[in-house]
């Protein structure tokens, strides 16, 4: 998979993952905190040890932490009335 695709693929579906690249043992969930021109200003992340965490949990969590970054997006752009 080419870097762009990839990156079209987490555009997509709102969160990126990562499983024991960054370090061995360790997977990580990942989504945008977007501004007001839907650019990304920060991150919502959680890394978790993956031999600890179900695997089918982990759509669950990817889940929360899209909610979570949403949840702060809308901060941003100063509309908190779904809060």
């Amino acid at each position: 998979m080419t870097l762009s695709s990839h990156l079209d693929h987490v555009r997509q579906r709102g969160y990126a993952t990562e499983s024991g690249q960054v370090t061995p043992g360790f997977g990580s969930i990942a989504a945008a905190v977007k501004d007001d021109h839907g650019w990304p200003t920060a991150a919502v992340s959680v890394t978790f040890i993956e031999k600890d965490f179900a695997q089918d949990l982990r759509p669950q969590l990817a889940q929360m932490v899209k909610d979570a970054a949403n949840k702060l997006s809308r901060h941003i752009h100063g509309n908190r009335t779904a809060d």
